[in-house]
């Protein structure tokens, strides 16, 4: 189903493969990189100094506030330059290797009921290649990953249940979720990302569909095979790797101070309906201050979302849209050299509430309202840089 940049999220557990119950990705896709080299590759679940970070009961990185920019950036000397042009695109260096975070927390709200949900994923990236068209390659691995879920009554059982593991630790082999998620790790995968940071080309997951599936890998159907294949390369590498990365770019670049827009026409889904939605996303280059002999740009961002179809007729049913609304915003900090991503902060609210009457099956002809709401953060941190050898 097509949405609004996000992908969608069910919020009933059972075994549903791991590419199926990643958290919700939001469209501000921002860019920036560190030289300050923090760490190494391959550590990236290390604290980074210089950056507030909070965590959670389960060890998780959340974020709001002051928490959102790294102390040593608020701490820089800011540039005062509104001549200058920036192209923001990504300008990678053969050999050079980022480690990243990315932590994603979720709550759903269905009729009352709260799910919460918490994913945290750490992987290293080296640069193999560059292209004449500006694209370049990427190899990359998952370092380690860690998934705690909350579900109230009534969801996957009759009490409220609790969902967790941690890559780093020995895993309930039992979890399905935990299998897939460990099948991931220290597996090398290699990448075609556009200069602007989209994934174009994704390949060597073989080895990871080995893992998930083991000795019942023979037995899977060619076109099962495919569409896991499929599901894996989008919403496991292809979906987080693109919120590194600015891909709304004005083609003439960005000065200190300038703003820009992006505009979407696309349905936005929660499992409860589709609706169709016209969103505005406004980015501007805020300030940009001196980080160890690096210019660093703060983009912040503004999500607004009109829906013009407030009624909506088919063969299945017709539907009144109550209630609707879809806002967002965030910061991120920018290597105005490489475009490479120091830290980023997103959150967006999804509230919907529908009445319906559906044509068909045992309650045709009866009105029903349903309401769902879902609250999604996501924190970005470059963990470690290491140079290319000279």
């Amino acid at each position: 189903m097509k949405t609004m940049s996000f992908t969608q999220l069910s919020h009933r557990r059972k075994t549903y493969p791991l590419f199926l119950i990643l958290l919700t990705i939001f469209p501000f896709l921002t860019s920036c990189k560190g030289d300050s080299k923090p760490g190494k590759p391959g550590t990236a679940d290390s604290a980074r100094k210089g950056v507030a970070v909070t965590h959670d009961s389960a060890g998780i990185a959340v974020g709001g506030g002051d928490t959102t920019l790294a102390t040593g950036f608020t701490d820089a000397k800011p540039i005062d330059d509104s001549t200058t042009t920036y192209t923001l695109r990504v300008s990678p260096h053969v050999g050079d290797a980022y480690s990243f975070r990315v932590a994603q927390k979720a709550i759903t709200e269905f009729m009352g009921q709260k799910a919460t949900e918490e994913e945290v994923y750490s992987f290293t990236q080296r640069i193999t290649g560059t292209n004449d068209d500006g694209s370049f390659t990427v190899e990359m691995r998952y370092d380690s990953i860690r998934s705690k879920k909350s579900f109230p009554p009534g969801v996957v059982d009759s009490v409220a249940k609790t969902f967790a593991y941690d890559t780093r630790l020995k895993l309930d082999t039992t979890m399905p979720e935990a299998k897939q998620a460990k099948a991931l790790i220290g597996q090398r995968v290699n990448l075609t990302l556009s200069k602007t940071g989209e994934v174009k080309e994704i390949s060597n997951i073989e080895p990871i569909l080995s893992g998930m599936l083991g000795k019942a890998r023979d037995s899977v159907p060619p076109k099962a095979l495919e569409q896991l294949r499929a599901g894996i390369k989008l919403a496991v590498f292809q979906a987080i790797v693109q919120q590194l990365f600015l891909q709304t770019i004005p083609d003439a670049g960005v000065k200190l101070g300038q703003s820009w827009t992006r505009r979407d026409t696309v349905p936005l889904s929660l499992p409860i309906a589709s609706v169709s939605s016209r969103s505005l996303v406004n980015y501007k280059l805020g300030e940009i201050r001196s980080l160890n002999d690096q210019k660093i740009g703060h983009v912040t961002y503004a999500l607004s979302t009109e829906f013009p179809n407030r009624k909506m007729d088919n063969k299945d049913g017709v539907a009144t849209l109550d209630e609707a609304a879809a806002v967002g915003k965030g910061d991120a900090l920018i290597d105005l050299v490489t475009g490479f991503p120091v830290r980023k902060m997103t959150q967006i609210d999804v509230k919907l509430k529908i009445t319906g009457k559906p044509k068909v099956g045992p309650n045709a002809g009866k009105s029903q309202s349903l309401s769902q709401s879902k609250s999604t953060t996501t924190i970005v941190d470059l963990l470690g840089f290491t140079a290319a050898a000279k």
